[in-house]
């Protein structure tokens, strides 16, 4: 009896330890329900939340059919994985007594950076898209251009902006006045790159660089979060357990807090011991009795899972009151808090039972070997012999079991954004690419053609990367790009790249010259390593334009710590393994040279057996699925989808990167028996690639 009654507070004390008072178990529980995409792919979508999500992007200038995409830059799930493992925090403090009051607050500084990093995306791709119009009125045109300035400062593009040639005094007036305006640390670069747009006569690149630097954000709706945040960008949702919620589960919550607070293990031990020194009295009373003991055990364990079922079920789904008539959610987040109650619910039953099986298992195995030496002891010793390696075995396998539980199939059940993908096989799934991937504005390139750098764009949901790698280009290769350039855009680039050295060693990142913008090669892979280690569910992969020998970019890979994570393609003829296998295996990284190839090893030739479609298109209705290099029948198709008509712009891409083309040349492709694989762009964070992409493989078929 008192083995029924101690050993079920017993587990119930330990499993509470081991769930409720644990942040994992909460970061757990809101992974297994996709918490943090279905955030941005269901809640913020719901048009309940209109209000909310107007109040975080107003005075964007944005197109506002483009809302659902820019919510998903606002507010990634990489964000908002940072928000909620402090709230996870600060449950568990609270339950284990450490903390005297439930506070949720959420730190939303992620949101109000990439708020401001989408207004400046927008806004240069805006400044970049004005109207151009030629004059010859230099003072008419400075004063467009300070208009110009102002516009910017406040978040809306130019009017209009002047075409002009100017003198090398105009030139040098005219930047000292532009780079005025920007902050002192951001000069030194706006100004390089503002001399370049205005020694080429282009006003608009001009204020393309210097508008996301002198507008900080979103002004009027970053004020207006602001103004509701304590100690500056910690939004405090309240204090609901300090309020005393009713119902059983706000009784419980508080029960465990102040419980918490006085040893959660101790009293857990003391109710272990209980019973043990009952028993022990019970013992020398009657004599030795194994039988006895092994029955307590029985009987705790039978209770305490009786116990487990009873708890659960009485307490019920401790976010309930979030799912009710009465619920501040949207539709769309009371379906998202019900799924996480349940998870929680599930998981909890899990722990308890888990826990409550020890003391059954153990009553059950003793009884077993009471009854097994009793036989031996009056058996033959043949049968004895037999009997006891036949029993140590299954004592050994009963116990392996119990102390480390085996799980059967893959234990990975999220691959690449979606549970459908872990079934489908590497050359099966279509990636979302960024075509000069290095070639980015955060990392300082002159003529970028992406936002943010590869960790960044990794972050954003891009899943393969095109990168250049070089050697730091000599004075000859320098003369040789610039005499193939535009004679205006040669005088531009010129003082920039003319007389550089070129002595830098290692290999480097660069698009054209690197004299214009390059990366080490070391570093940026270290980024890409981390970024593999911050996310175990992914699957990524790397197409390098080598411009090198194979031997130094692997010794490259190697060095980054990326030798772990590296795929080895299958032979001819086999097939990819699954999202899945990738996973489970720890190799998640896939790496194609564009010129190289090493048999029997992870650095082949993309070209081997894929193919690429052309990367030439002037028009935005020139795309075509054309073999443009590679194999006739590929395995897999690199897509590129951008305009080449002239430098790569913002306004391009947005009206390139939208899901109607980017769906329209996928499905010419597939049409034409080419199975789309990588899906490449510039300036991937415009536009929809990554939605687009992600609607694709859950509707292609397996």
């Amino acid at each position: 009896m008192v083995s029924a009654v101690f050993v079920p507070a017993g587990v119930a004390l330990l499993t509470v330890h081991e769930t409720a008072q644990q942040a994992r178990f909460y970061r757990g529980a809101l992974d297994e329900a996709r918490v943090h995409e279905r955030i941005s792919d269901e809640v913020l979508t719901d048009p309940v939340l209109t209000d909310v999500t107007g109040d975080l992007l107003a005075d964007l200038p944005v197109d506002p059919d483009l809302m659902v995409d820019n919510l998903q830059l606002v507010v990634p799930p990489s964000a908002l994985r940072g928000m909620t493992d402090g709230v996870a925090d600060n449950v568990a403090a609270y339950l284990d007594g450490s903390r005297a009051e439930f506070v949720l607050a959420v730190d939303l500084r992620p949101i109000l950076d990439n708020i401001g990093r989408l207004a400046s995306v927008y806004l240069a791709g805006q400044v970049s898209g004005a109207p151009r119009y030629r004059t010859e009125d230099v003072a008419a045109a400075l004063r467009d251009v300070l208009d110009g300035v102002d516009r910017v400062s406040q978040g809306r593009p130019p009017a209009s902006v002047p075409e002009i040639d100017l003198t090398d005094d105009q030139v040098a007036w005219a930047t000292d006045l532009l780079v005025s305006r920007v902050d002192g640390a951001d000069r030194p670069v706006a100004r390089e790159q503002v001399l370049v747009a205005l020694r080429s006569g282009d006003l608009g690149a001009a204020l393309a660089v210097v508008g996301p630097l002198i507008f900080a954000g979103d002004v009027s709706a970053v004020a207006d979060l602001r103004s509701r945040l304590a100690g500056g960008t910690v939004l405090d949702l309240g204090r609901p357990l300090a309020d005393a919620p009713g119902g059983p589960a706000g009784f419980v919550l508080r029960t465990i807090h102040t419980i918490g607070g006085t040893g959660m293990l101790a009293l857990a031990a003391l109710c272990f011991a209980l019973p043990a020194g009952v028993l022990g009295l019970a013992v020398r009373r009657r004599g030795p009795s194994v039988r006895l003991v092994g029955a307590a055990l029985v009987a705790g364990g039978l209770s305490a899972l009786a116990a487990g079922v009873l708890v659960t079920g009485l307490v019920g789904d401790p976010l309930a009151p979030l799912r009710g008539p009465d619920s501040p959610l949207p539709p769309a987040g009371r379906v998202l808090a019900g799924d996480i109650g349940r998870v929680l619910v599930a998981n909890v039953r899990a722990t308890w039972s888990e826990i409550a099986a020890i003391p059954l298992l153990a009553g059950l195995l003793l009884g077993t070997v009471t009854v097994v030496v009793r036989r031996l002891s009056r058996a033959e010793w043949r049968v004895r012999r037999l009997v006891a390696v036949g029993t140590t075995c299954s004592v050994f396998v009963a116990v392996s079991w119990v102390l480390i539980p085996g799980e059967a199939g893959t234990g990975t059940a999220f691959c690449n954004g979606g549970a459908d993908l872990c079934n489908r096989r590497y050359s099966d799934v279509v990636y979302p690419t960024t075509h000069n991937g290095m070639a980015s504005v955060q990392a300082g390139f002159l003529g970028a053609v992406q936002d943010p750098d590869l960790v960044g764009q990794l972050d954003s949901g891009i899943r393969a990367l095109m990168l250049d790698v070089h050697h730091w280009t000599t004075p000859a290769e320098v003369e040789s790009f610039l005499a193939e350039l535009r004679p205006r855009a040669r005088e531009a680039l010129a003082p920039f790249a003319t007389g550089a050295r070129s002595s830098r060693p290692g290999l480097w990142l660069c698009h054209g010259i690197c004299q214009l913008g390059a990366t080490r090669l070391d570093d940026a892979l270290a980024g890409v390593a981390g970024w593999l280690a911050r996310n175990p569910a992914e699957v990524i992969t790397i197409i390098v334009q080598d411009g090198v020998a194979p031997e130094p970019i692997m010794a490259a890979f190697r060095v980054a710590g990326l030798g772990q994570y590296l795929v080895r393609p299958p032979a001819p003829g086999r097939p990819w393994p699954t999202l899945g296998q990738l996973i489970d295996r720890g190799r998640r990284l896939v790496v194609f040279a564009e010129n190289g190839d090493v048999p029997g090893t992870w650095y082949r030739n993309f070209y081997r057996s894929n193919a690429d479609t052309p990367f030439d298109v002037r028009i935005p209705g020139g795309f075509s699925c054309r073999i443009g290099r590679g194999a006739s029948r590929p395995t897999m198709l690199l897509i590129n989808h951008w305009l080449t008509d002239h430098a790569a712009t913002r306004a391009d891409a947005a009206l390139v990167n939208t899901s109607s083309s980017l769906t329209a040349h996928a499905e010419q492709c597939a049409a034409r028996g080419l199975r789309p694989t990588f899906l490449a762009v510039n300036f991937a964070t415009v536009g929809d690639l990554v939605a687009t992409v992600a609607a694709y493989n859950r509707h292609s078929p397996d």
